[in-house]
C-alpha cells in the first residue's frame, strides 16, 4: 500500500488549515503550528472532514489521519 504524506506549517493560520483539509489528497497531514482556538486550546477539524485529528489540546502540532483508515486499524 502507498501512503502519501504532507508537512506543513500553518503558521496558526486558521485559513490555511481550512483550505488544506477541504483540498488536500493526501492520506496523512502533518501540521506544523495548527491554528488554535483559545477556549478548548484544540484544532480546526470539523466532523465532516474527510480526516480524524490527533492533537494534544496546547500541542503544536497536528497529525490529520484520512478517515478511510479505520480507527481500529491504527493508534498513536
Amino acid at each position: 500500500m502507498i501512503v502519501s504524506i504532507l508537512l506543513w506549517n500553518t503558521e496558526g493560520n486558521k485559513n490555511n488549515l481550512v483550505t488544506l483539509l477541504e483540498e488536500a489528497e493526501y492520506d496523512i497531514l502533518c501540521i506544523q503550528e495548527p491554528w488554535i482556538e483559545k477556549r478548548t486550546k484544540s484544532t480546526y477539524c470539523p466532523r465532516g472532514s474527510k480526516y480524524h485529528l490527533i492533537h494534544v489540546p496546547g500541542g503544536k502540532a497536528a497529525i490529520f489521519v484520512r478517515k478511510r483508515f479505520a480507527v481500529s486499524g491504527w493508534e498513536y
